[in-house]
């Protein structure tokens, strides 16, 4: 992915800090969320974060500035339309996250990857909140706290993608690890199978638990 336009839904805790992930990788990013009071509490919070980063030495100084200048924040989501991916990051409730991914469905491009940072929610049913069409184009992408210092994210497709990539000839999804470079090589993304098929059976019992394999 290089000079996407990523939109992310939620600026709380997750979802600002994957806003400034994408952005640091040198990504256009659309931040948004229910108020201008959030959203202006979010970017104060991302420039904090920077500002202790380059004091530890974990970011250049020269990057934060224009990181952040990347970060355009709204309450519209109409203005998703042009994103190529789109990330979803609000509070862990079915019913909030379907009244996300209806007006994206209607608003994005056909082929804008869509994900969910859920934790606990199944992708299946998260998916089936937007249209056939689309959700061979819908994972999950469970991030790790902190995001901007954790190096892993967990990757979970939807029922359209779990073994032959869904339909129309799309390419099967990778079973073994690979560089997605969405945040300038800091990370790695990882798929686990066996937390997919856990999570596509319904069972969330030892989700968030390490297991031995």
């Amino acid at each position: 992915m290089s000079n996407e336009k990523i939109g992310v839904v939620g600026a709380g805790l997750m979802g600002a800090e994957i806003a400034l992930v994408y952005a640091l990788a040198g990504h256009d990013v659309l931040l948004s969320d229910t108020s201008d009071e959030h959203l202006a509490t979010a970017m104060r919070r991302l420039g904090s974060i920077l500002d202790k980063g380059v004091a530890r030495g974990f970011y250049q100084a020269a990057e934060t500035a224009p990181a952040l200048a990347r970060i355009a924040a709204t309450t519209d989501l109409a203005r998703f339309a042009d994103r190529d991916a789109v990330t979803e990051a609000v509070f862990e409730d079915e019913g909030v996250k379907a009244t996300i991914w209806r007006p994206l469905d209607a608003v994005c491009k056909p082929g804008c990857l869509f994900a969910s940072n859920t934790s606990s929610i199944a992708i299946s049913a998260l998916a089936s909140t937007v249209g056939e069409a689309r959700r061979k184009h819908f994972l999950g992408t469970h991030y790790f706290s902190p995001v901007s210092r954790m190096k892993l994210v967990e990757i979970i497709p939807a029922f359209e993608n779990r073994r032959s990539g869904g339909r129309d000839g799309d390419a099967p999804l990778p079973r073994r690890r690979q560089d997605a470079d969405p945040r300038q090589g800091r990370r790695r993304l990882r798929r686990q199978p066996r937390a997919a098929r856990l999570h596509h059976r319904g069972d969330q019992a030892g989700r968030g638990r390490r297991r031995q394999p």
